[in-house]
């Protein structure tokens, strides 16, 4: 009997997400919508055409909420009309997937009730098995130069294995927007007794560098999977948690670009420990207005100190692309050099091994391009 109850009661739940996303759910949609925002107008003005691949895109909508696929047929039509991209005419190819036929069947009803411009082009709505239908894709992808993106947001985290990120990492211009409901792996990431052939300790062990072990914290686990996929994947990892107190999930930017990086590390800027968006209780999602600058600059200086220690010298393009790469941005790096050299644990050289004092001419900025050899300076530990 307690089983046909909970089964009852997850069923409620069910019908009650379906009526009314939960916030989490809110929070992964908000920040998808955002990065694609950037995403886009960057691809394109750079090579006019894209591919965006939604392989587990869902009914279109939960409730009244735009799910994933709305939202990118929004912004797509958006930036398209943006004067500089319809000089272009730019193209934006998308590709639909889910393996629910019940959820194709929704999302083709709520694509006939919009209108969509000539330059988005919805190739393809699938009703296939994701370990079915991303070998078709990659095989087609392989001859394709332009930017790829692959928005992965499976039900349960079983569902991709790491050589499926691999594959699709192997592409040309290609990058990954994983969502990962990792917190219900971290509560079993503890229990050594687990049978080795259990899902769960099958995705702990392939997706952590530590497998199951005795975790410290949650933040532990989530810099051990951080650690695996960039070992396995040899691409930039930028984590995103979205902490709703006794549930956590997680976005994983996987990317080859530091733009990339840096756009999310925007997004992420009010973010109080630099990863981490906290989910408000009044039914909506926000990005944490309290930032506590305390723990954010306490787990960048920690970076860039065991950064420096591995190296005896670190030029400024590099710290700066170290700090990016680790979530951080540019503005804060700078402010945490400066802090260590006005505390006299660092000295700034140029390339002539002179002292360089003012901060200024450090080249700590936001710009991306490649710092020319007269421009260099070098950070060295005391």
């Amino acid at each position: 009997m307690i089983w046909v109850f909970l089964f009852i009661i997850y069923m409620k739940n069910e019908e009650f997400y379906e009526k009314d996303p939960s916030f989490l759910t809110i929070s992964k949609i908000k920040i998808y919508e955002k990065y694609i925002t950037g995403y886009l107008i960057k691809v394109l003005m750079g090579f006019e055409n894209c591919l965006m691949a939604d392989l587990f895109c869902g009914r279109g909508k939960s409730g009244t909420k735009k799910g994933s696929p709305l939202v990118l047929i929004e912004k797509a039509e958006y930036i398209l009309t943006t004067p500089r991209l319809k000089e272009k005419d730019c193209k934006i190819f998308i590709l639909f997937n889910d393996s629910e036929k019940e959820n194709t069947d929704c999302l083709k009803k709520e694509l006939n009730k919009i209108q969509i411009s000539k330059n988005i082009e919805i190739f393809d709505i699938n009703n296939e098995d994701f370990n079915k239908i991303l070998p078709k894709l990659l095989d087609k992808c392989n001859d394709i130069s332009f930017p790829k993106f692959f928005f992965l947001d499976p039900f349960t985290y079983s569902t991709i294995k790491m050589t499926d990120l691999s594959n699709i990492m192997k592409l040309k211009n290609s990058e990954i927007l994983l969502f990962c409901p990792i917190f219900h792996s971290y509560r079993f990431a503890t229990d050594l007794k687990m049978k080795d052939s259990h899902k769960t300790k099958q995705f702990i062990n392939s997706f952590t560098t530590k497998g199951v072990y005795d975790y410290k914290t949650f933040d532990d686990y989530v810099e051990s999977m951080c650690d695996k996929l960039e070992k396995e994947l040899k691409c930039l990892i930028r984590p995103v948690v979205i902490d709703h107190g006794s549930k956590k999930n997680a976005l994983f930017l996987i990317t080859r670009r530091y733009e990339a990086m840096l756009h999310m590390n925007t997004i992420m800027r009010d973010s109080f420990d630099g990863k981490s968006i906290d989910v408000k209780e009044e039914y909506q999602s926000t990005l944490s207005l309290k930032l506590e600058e305390t723990l954010k600059i306490k787990n960048l200086k920690k970076k860039i100190i065991k950064k420096l220690r591995e190296e005896d010298s670190v030029d400024n393009d590099a710290i700066k692309k170290f700090g990016i790469g680790k979530g951080f941005l540019p503005k804060e790096i700078k402010s945490v050099l400066r802090e260590m050299y006005d505390n006299g644990q660092l000295e700034v050289f140029d390339n002539k091994k002179g002292k360089v004092i003012s901060c200024q001419k450090w080249g700590i900025n936001t710009s991306l391009k490649k710092i020319e050899n007269e421009r260099l300076v070098y950070f060295t530990i005391k």
